[in-house]
């Protein structure tokens, strides 16, 4: 998701969570009037006490070091707002305070004669090694300073790409001095201490750059950030073009390889067509499909494999006459698409595909007809995903991250704000928004306090606990219910959900009436279990 924060040239810090009763939103400064506006919420009508220090200054220096401090009264909304002129240039810490709360908030203050005066000894540099020396003593004024990354700059880098740019505008302190501050996140990029650029959003402006507005929080989650940052870390930009065409490029990849349906494949590859150097006009749903989760570390590899395919297709007659929806039919449910039963948002809609009817595109389903269209259907909608181009592999097993992940998607659901609090899952994993999103939508809980389990295997009762919440299914009707004839053996705390989905008809027993709640579920049967639900 990316985060816009609103930017001046000399500093703009993104504030972070707010606490009760004191928070700063918003700090910017204008390097060409040297005035620095504060603003934020406390309670309503609430005193607020603002003071700025030089960072680090020891508490019996407190007060010489002291650039601002005045109070004030929120408004009845709670927000409040100061606006003053500073004049020396350096690293400043404002303390926000009411009777019970104290905030602190770092920023970098340049004032305009030291900006300007950096900028033409800059502008005077006769080598990259001369802006170098001058940088590392005047880091600030030079406005080479965010709190989203503590680590030193890397002021050569940094000079090259001054001394190759130069001359600055000395008129305009606020863009050059946003400028060096651009130079200084390439070099974070380039060293690896970026971990994440679209938290950087307010520097580097990625939501403007070109393309990047079909990647909305729905589709691109943190996990693909994370991606797109790694597949561009370690490269070396040489300005923003460069970089906005290295992001958007990386972004794209890192969505289709791990796309949440291969609608957004098709979306991917429609958007930036022009720059891949492909026709998509006559591309059939098949195509996307077989570049759904693969991973490419170009566009030209991307181009390449989608010619390959669109000829492929082109050469493969279609027996269907004029091709139809066949196993890609959703279950009934109304005339707006499967209304999702965590949060009532409706999936999107299937488009026609070029299977015949009654042919499955995997080729390993024999002796799990009772499954097929569960899992034909399931993959039509983007839900599933073969082992290969062709296998499905039904009698695999599951595992608790991997079933998680399905019924994120086929239920919808949406990550809220936050960490999780397991151990065993990490934000740059696969699974983790899934697991996240399912958290937050009180659809599962971990296997401890500590541990989620994402790699063990789920049971039968833990999918049964997951799919009756996410489907919402009603209780039991205890005198109408058949009974399992291993009833006994299911655990307690899934015994009502187990039956919920009995009385629903998204579960039965085996030929001999057997639930079998501990053991370990197959691929087959999560596919059976979540389109039955899905339908209901």
């Amino acid at each position: 998701m990316l985060k816009r924060i609103l930017l001046t040239a000399a500093a703009v810090l993104a504030a972070a969570a707010a606490p009760a009763y004191a928070a700063i939103d918003e700090c910017t400064v204008n390097s060409s009037t040297d005035i620095v506006s504060i603003s934020g919420t406390a309670d309503k009508n609430g005193q607020v006490l603002l003071t700025v220090v030089e960072k680090g200054a020891a508490a019996d220096e407190f007060f010489e070091n002291t650039a601002y401090q005045d109070q004030l009264r929120a408004d009845a909304d709670g927000h409040f707002s100061f606006e003053f002129k500073m004049t020396e240039a350096g690293l400043y810490t404002a303390y926000a305070s009411t009777p019970s709360e104290t905030y602190t908030y770092d920023f970098v203050f340049s004032n305009a004669e030291a900006a300007d005066s950096v900028i033409e000894k800059i502008n005077a540099a006769g080598s990259a090694a001369e802006i170098s020396a001058l940088l590392e003593e005047n880091r600030y004024a030079a406005g080479l300073y965010i709190t989203e990354i503590s680590a030193e700059p890397d002021y050569g880098y940094i000079a090259e790409l001054m001394f190759s740019s130069k001359p600055y505008d000395t008129d305009d302190a606020n863009s050059v001095l946003a400028l060096f501050r651009q130079y200084m996140i390439y070099g974070y990029i380039k060293d690896g201490s970026a971990s994440n650029v679209f938290d950087l959003d307010a520097y580097l402006d990625i939501s403007s750059i070109d393309g990047m507005e079909i990647f909305t929080d729905d589709i691109f989650k943190e996990s693909h950030e994370l991606d797109a940052t790694k597949r561009i870390s370690g490269q070396s930009f040489k300005n923003h073009d460069e970089f906005a065409k290295a992001i958007a490029e990386q972004s794209a990849l890192a969505l289709i390889a791990n796309p949440n349906g291969y609608g957004n494949v098709q979306k991917v590859c429609e958007r930036f067509d022009d720059v891949i150097g492909i026709d998509t006009s006559d591309a059939g749903s098949e195509v996307y499909k077989q570049l759904s989760g693969k991973t490419f570390g170009s566009f030209d590899e991307l181009g390449k494999k989608f010619e390959e395919l669109c000829k492929a297709q082109q050469d493969t007659p279609n027996p269907g006459g004029g091709g139809g929806g066949g196993g890609g039919s959703r279950p009934s449910g109304g005339s707006g698409g499967i209304v999702s039963g965590g949060n009532n948002k409706p999936l999107e809609e299937i488009p026609v595909t070029d299977t015949p009817q009654n042919e499955s595109v995997f080729n390993d389903l024999a002796g799990y007809e009772w499954a097929r269209e569960s899992i034909d259907a399931l993959y039509e909608l983007g839900i599933v995903a073969g082992r290969t181009e062709n296998t499905f592999c039904p009698g695999d097993n599951i595992t608790r991250s991997e079933f998680v992940k399905l019924v994120a998607l086929a239920f919808d659901l949406s990550a809220g704000t936050g960490r999780l609090p397991f151990e065993d899952t990490s934000s740059d994993s696969w699974d983790y928004e899934y697991i996240k999103a399912a958290y937050d939508s009180g659809i599962v809980n971990g296997i401890s306090a500590s541990e989620f389990g994402c790699g063990l295997q789920i049971t039968r009762q833990d999918m049964a606990v997951m799919l009756r919440r996410a489907s919402e299914a009603a209780p039991a009707d205890d005198a109408s219910v058949r009974r399992f004839a291993d009833d006994n053996d299911i655990s307690d705390y899934a015994y009502d959900d187990v039956y919920a989905l009995r009385s629903a008809g998204i579960i039965n027993g085996d030929e001999s009436n057997r639930f079998n709640p501990s053991a370990p579920a197959t691929r087959a049967e999560a596919a059976k279990m979540i389109y039955a639900a899905m339908d209901k």
